[in-house]
């Protein structure tokens, strides 16, 4: 309970650099079999599903 009444101030965040140093020559702009139509769908599937659901299906694949 004691959790409830806590207040999460700014100072608290800490930022990240989300700067990766990718060759965008080298990454196929999509990314599942060079697929636009799968990788859409996946794309759709992964943004709506929660982290760590998706794993033992994803195995299969």
């Amino acid at each position: 309970m004691a959790l409830i009444n806590r207040k999460i101030g700014y100072d608290e965040v800490e930022t990240r650099d989300l700067k990766f140093n990718m060759d965008r020559s080298k990454v196929s702009k999509y990314w599942f079999n060079d697929d636009p139509w799968n990788t859409l769908f996946m794309n759709a599937i992964l943004a709506d599903v929660p982290d760590g659901k998706l794993k033992p299906a994803m195995a299969a694949v």
